[in-house]
């Protein structure tokens, strides 16, 4: 990864959400809670490694090279999921964060993508995998925050994303780190945890296919998040070719009508 990758990130365009807006107190999650939902992310992180050579070839890598790592957001989110609604939830992809001497480029090679925010992308066998390097993470970078992998939940895209998973390939046991996407599955609501929205139209698609595919509803910061957004044609018209492209075709209409209805609402 070289440092051009990383700079051309912090310019990328950004929406400050209002400081006004709504945001759900977190509330600590008990112990023993916490160490179910580990338990359950480590038996379904063993099996997705057991199904998978390729991904576990990439985390032998990371683990050859000293590297520390955890799981950021939606693989973890999805499993939360099958747990605590007892129904399937498909992960595309799964995103990894590592921190140690070398960066995942070095560690992962050359065949790997690089991403505009220093991070890489590989296909695995069954999933998507995606890396980056802790130190990179866009808000921690952009704020100078604490490189500490339990800083990764507060810079969270959305709420139901806020959880990291610490497994015991890394750790000397799986554990779960959670600011409020626990609560966010719990209560079925796509909100923002970040201040800044990064890619403010890629997101105002992308709320809306997270809804969709999740059965979540969206919470009013979104809903005027993309009132807001939604002020040019030529802006519209970016959000509708994102649904297309990349909402599942099954859930188009759906999709559809949570847009219109986020827009029509005082």
């Amino acid at each position: 990864m070289t440092d051009d990758v990383v700079l051309s990130a912090q310019s990328l365009p950004i929406h400050i959400l209002s400081s006004n807006r709504n945001v759900q107190a977190v509330a600590a999650l008990e112990d023993s809670y916490k160490k179910r939902i580990a338990c359950f992310l480590q038996d379904r992180f063993d099996q997705l490694l057991e199904a998978d050579y390729l991904l576990r070839e990439y985390l032998s890598r990371l683990i050859r090279s000293g590297a520390k790592a955890v799981v950021f957001g939606g693989w973890a989110r999805d499993r939360v999921i099958e747990m605590t609604r007892l129904h399937p939830c498909v992960s595309r992809d799964i995103d990894m964060v590592s921190h140690g001497m070398l960066g995942v480029v070095d560690m992962l090679g050359p065949t790997a993508t690089i991403n505009v925010f220093g991070g890489v992308g590989l296909p695995a066998s069954t999933i998507h995998f995606d890396a980056w390097d802790l130190p990179n993470t866009f808000l921690i970078r952009r704020h100078s925050l604490p490189i500490d992998f339990s800083v990764l939940p507060r810079t969270a895209d959305y709420t139901c994303n806020a959880l990291i998973f610490m497994p015991n390939q890394f750790f000397d046991e799986p554990k779960v780190v959670d600011f409020g996407a626990i609560a966010a599955i719990d209560k079925r609501v796509i909100d923002f945890q970040a201040d800044e929205v990064v890619l403010p139209v890629n997101q105002a698609s992308r709320s809306i296919i997270l809804a969709a595919r999740l059965n979540f509803r969206l919470s009013e910061t979104v809903a005027e998040f993309l009132r807001k957004m939604c002020t040019s044609q030529s802006v519209n018209l970016q959000i509708l070719e994102g649904l297309q492209e990349y909402c599942p075709h099954q859930l188009l209409k759906k999709a559809h009508a949570s847009l219109i209805e986020a827009l029509q609402a005082n």
